[in-house]
């Protein structure tokens, strides 16, 4: 049994492995057994992947932030808005725990505050 034959194409074909049209001149792999084939066929190329579903919820997660950052960013679109909006959403999607802890320490600390200035009186 021969080798495949990496070529260009002088004729017009058809592709055994998918059925497609080969064009003259376009790379294909031949043998005089087997026929024709493109030398990079569609059929054999593998599907692209799926985003998984964490990067679609990030991505989720930076439109909202963008949209929040248009909508109530001071005098139009601010970035640092959206980035701390980003911040926000993220934790309360990946890291719920991490979110009720940081908000329990800012309570905390607006309770210490008000603590102190009621003792500065």
């Amino acid at each position: 049994m021969k080798m495949e034959k990496k070529m260009v194409a002088k004729f017009a074909g058809k592709c055994r492995v998918c059925g497609g049209r080969i064009e003259v001149r376009s790379n294909i792999l031949w043998s005089r057994e087997k026929g024709a084939a493109h030398a990079v066929c569609p059929a054999s190329a593998p599907a692209p992947a799926a985003p998984s579903a964490r990067s679609a919820a990030i991505e989720a997660i930076h439109a909202a932030a963008h949209a929040s950052a248009m909508k109530w960013g001071a005098e139009g679109y601010d970035p640092e808005f959206e980035e701390v909006e980003f911040e926000r959403l993220y934790a309360a999607k990946f890291e719920p725990n991490a979110l009720v802890s940081r908000m329990a320490a800012e309570e905390s600390a607006r309770h210490e505050a008000v603590v102190r200035e009621r003792r500065a009186w």
